[in-house]
């Protein structure tokens, strides 16, 4: 990767600065209206993305902590 200069560091991060910025305006100014509909949007689609494999892998390290817990006494 090639180095950069410090005139084009400030630079990029001057970009960055302007888009956040941006993105905190659009955020200022969306209605809360929008924002719920928004936030609703993602909880009914939470559904969509359970992958039963990734939750039987997650059960299968749950289960691991537990009998660390209790070999050290935790639990």
């Amino acid at each position: 990767m090639k180095p950069i200069s410090p005139e084009e560091a400030r630079s990029y991060l001057q970009r960055w600065s302007v888009a956040t910025e941006a993105e905190r305006r659009e955020v200022r100014e969306t209605p809360i209206e929008v924002k719920l509909k928004q936030v609703a949007s993602l909880m009914a689609s939470a559904g969509l993305f359970r992958d039963p494999e990734r939750a039987a892998s997650k059960d299968e390290v749950r289960m691991r902590w537990v009998k660390i817990r209790q070999a050290y006494g935790f639990e």
